[in-house]
């Protein structure tokens, strides 16, 4: 869709000729899809010239009553920069349609209403929204569609000098951004799945000091009563600037919401030119424990020092660490951790590799780079560090285990630092969280080629995050999201997991532990891997409804102890249509559910009763 506007509010009228068809047959369908210039909600006023439109090749996706995809069809235009245009495809008689647009993304839950997602990650695109990224629906008994949309847009415009890679836009008192509506013909309701909303601006945009420019997101109606904040942050994934507000900014649905411009200037203390520093919030002693040789400290920009051990600090001392960038490519062994002192950690954590060349260094070349850099001791952990908000991992190319258990047990640690890297690498961030036991809200994780066991137990014992991540990745590895929630009991719903081909033990574990979580994410998976849901939610006790399992090919232990110790399950579907009781697929899947329950399966497949088959107890559905 080609959008002339920066605004939303629309009603679409879609009239559809059906006649002369058949029932169960398919027809070729012409109608007409009508873009009227909408009202605005906003704080300033949209002229007449802010027109959305359709364009040639823009698609609707149509279901019949049966909401299958077999009876689905998409509509397709020709006509080009029209408010009206025709649409043509082939679809059988029904008595109600459903209408979505864009067309991709339309799943199914488990009680058979239609999702509406709007995602955690979004792109920047000048003067407007992505194409394909606002989500419209409609339903029709007649064949007229009012397409309407539940979703609404804040606008953010900049001016300034700053170059800005990304903007992660969260709601003040923590509600969800991202997620989806579940729809269906008298009802909505959205869910979400993630506390954030990360706007990515490619290789970077440059502002201008005059002429703003402006970001949109999309988000759900009724956001930010409270306010909102937008941590403006450099290509590096340094923060540049953190925007918002207290005040109420409530979206309503179909509208824009301009906020008032604002200036975002580059600036040089949080930027790569900043060495890694801790700062002491408290008086006491920075310890750095099995120093590398050639390590060196400076304290409030003094001489450098070598590294020996204990570093005396009263409050507001900054302690810049370095390397001599020859012979140290790795810290394994070293920790920075056990003194007395209460400290925060900022700055580019490149200079601990090269004290010269720190600023542009973006290459990890040696397993575990960064080992356990700031993990305590096996008893006690890492109390004393308190915010990592600040730090810079701005390293594209990673190495092999090279963030592992990097803030293994710092039990104080409120605010981790940005993870700009889109490519990642075997086991690079395992463990690099676990334990982090204050830690409320997660990185954004825009990595989208995944690697062995790359986030596993990365967030292990997270206790107080509310909220997870996006993570955008359609293409997984083996053990990629294994273990990577685990314990994580104040989580109440999963990111949206959009991958359909599994890879051994991908999700093993992910969610096991995950006492709150109450919605789990659609499985849209049609074929499976050894292992790859085993114990993904096991003593998940507050989960009521599993997600449809729509798999047609099923591997050795695919569902094994899947939903174990989920106490108040009362709903499963699985359409496996063989297989389903050799090699270990459902061993214990079902041990300590609900009493009763509602089992869906396919039509004709034959299940074992009991914990490691239909729970005991339970009515049995077939479709």
């Amino acid at each position: 869709m080609k959008k002339t506007l920066r605004m939303m509010g629309l009603v679409a009228l879609a009239v559809l000729a059906l006649a002369g068809c058949k029932k169960e047959q398919k027809n070729t369908v012409t109608f007409k899809a009508t873009l009227p210039q909408p009202a605005c909600d906003a704080k300033t006023h949209i002229g007449s010239g802010n027109w959305l439109m359709w364009n040639a090749g823009d698609q609707i996706k149509v279901y019949t009553a049966d909401k299958t995809e077999a009876t689905s069809a998409s509509f397709t235009t020709t006509d080009a920069d029209q408010t009206t245009a025709d649409f043509s495809g082939t679809l059988a008689e029904s008595s109600l349609y459903y209408a979505f647009y864009p067309t991709t993304g339309i799943e199914l839950n488990a009680d058979g209403k239609f999702m509406l997602p709007v995602s955690a990650t979004q792109t920047f695109v000048e003067s407007n929204f992505a194409t394909n990224s606002y989500p419209m629906c409609a339903t029709s008994t007649d064949g007229t569609f009012n397409f309407r949309s539940p979703y609404g847009i804040l606008g953010i415009p900049m001016t300034g000098d700053a170059t800005i890679g990304s903007i992660v836009l969260t709601d003040t008192t923590g509600m969800q951004l991202a997620g989806y509506y579940t729809m269906d013909a008298t009802d909505t309701t959205f869910v979400g799945t993630s506390a954030a909303i990360t706007l990515n601006f490619g290789t970077g945009v440059t502002l201008n000091t005059t002429t703003p420019t402006t970001a949109y997101f999309i988000v759900p109606a009724g956001v930010f009563q409270s306010g909102f904040n937008a941590a403006v942050r450099g290509i590096d994934g340094s923060t540049i600037s953190n925007l918002g507000t207290i005040q109420p900014n409530t979206i309503l649905k179909e509208s824009i919401h301009m906020m008032p411009e604002t200036t975002v200037n580059a600036t040089t203390p949080t930027g790569l030119t900043n060495a890694l520093t801790l700062e002491a919030i408290t008086d006491g002693t920075i310890v750095v424990n099995s120093p590398q040789s050639g390590m060196q400290y400076t304290l409030n920009g003094g001489a450098k020092t070598p590294v020996s051990g204990t570093i005396n600090v009263t409050t507001g001392d900054k302690v810049a660490f370095y390397g001599n960038g020859t012979n140290i490519t790795s810290y394994n062994g070293t920790k920075i951790a056990g003194g007395t002192a209460d400290v925060k950690v900022y700055g580019n954590i490149m200079s601990l590799l090269d004290e010269d060349n720190y600023a542009t260094a973006i290459t990890l070349t040696t397993e575990n780079t960064f080992f356990e850099l700031f993990r305590g001791n096996t008893t006690q952990g890492n109390t004393t560090l308190k915010d990592a908000s600040g730090l810079l991992l701005p390293a594209t190319t990673l190495a092999n285990f090279c963030y592992r258990n990097m803030f293994y047990g710092c039990s104080s640690l409120t605010s981790a630092p940005a993870l700009p890297a889109t490519t990642l690498a075997e086991y690079c961030y395992q463990g690099m969280f676990n334990g982090c036991t204050s830690l409320t809200t997660a990185p954004a994780l825009p990595a989208t080629t995944l690697a062995e066991s790359c986030y596993y137990s990365m967030f292990y014992d997270c206790s107080s995050l509310t909220a997870a991540p996006a993570l955008p990745a359609t293409t997984l590895a083996d053990s990629c999201y294994g273990q990577m929630f685990y314990g994580c009991s104040s989580l109440t719903a999963a990111p949206a997991l959009p991958a359909t081909t599994m890879k051994e033990y991908c999700y093993y574990r992910m969610f096991q532990g995950c006492t709150s979580l109450v919605t789990a994410p659609v499985l849209p998976a049609t074929t499976m891997a050894p292992r790859c849901y085993y114990q993904m939610f096991y003593g998940c006790t507050s989960l009521t409804t599993a997600p449809a399992l729509p798999a047609t090919t099923v591997a050795d232990f695919c569902y094994r102890e899947m939903f174990r110790g989920c106490t108040s399950l009362s709903s499963i579907t699985c359409l496996a249509p063989q297989g389903i009781n050799l090699n270990g697929i459902t061993d214990n899947w079902v041990n300590g559910v609900a009493s009763t329950g509602t089992f869906t399966k396919a039509s004709g497949v034959t299940w074992w009763t009991g914990t490691s088959g239909i729970p005991s107890g339970w009515t049995v559905n077939e479709q």
